[in-house]
């Protein structure tokens, strides 16, 4: 089977997202422990249909963030990182003003899209989506 540079593309993107992810995960881990108040009690078969995170982590840590806001975070971040590397620090805290979202709200809004992998896939597709629009691909 021949693989084409827009498969290559996906998988590239696919393991930056999920390293980001665990670089995120990891550094919240560090400052406040291995559990997120509010994000593991979230029942397994909680569905997510819609553009909005479940009303019962929304105290659990992830404040404002939505499908939407995590994508186009995730995705103007990565495109940062091929951009303008230097500065992605700015770029984040920009970011995070814009979206009325912290740091801590992506890290645990990644923990908790960690617990559903295809709800995870899912939006990463819309990242690299994005990502290409960023790009002007």
């Amino acid at each position: 089977m021949k693989i084409n540079s827009k498969q290559i593309w996906l998988i590239v993107a696919v393991i930056l997202i999920i390293a980001i992810g665990v670089v995120v995960w990891q550094s919240t881990k560090d400052k406040i422990g291995t559990e997120i108040p509010g994000i593991n009690n979230i029942p397994s078969g909680t569905s997510n249909g819609g553009s909005e995170a479940p009303s019962e982590a929304s105290s659990g840590g992830i404040g404002a963030m939505t499908d939407d806001i995590y994508v186009e975070i995730v995705a103007q971040a990565s495109y940062y990182i091929q951009t303008d590397p230097l500065n992605l620090l700015s770029h984040y805290e920009s970011l995070y003003r814009k979206y009325g979202v912290t740091e801590d709200n992506l890290s645990a809004y990644t923990d908790l899209l960690m617990e559903d992998m295809g709800h995870y896939m899912e939006l990463a597709e819309r990242i690299m989506q994005r990502e290409q629009e960023l790009s002007g691909n």
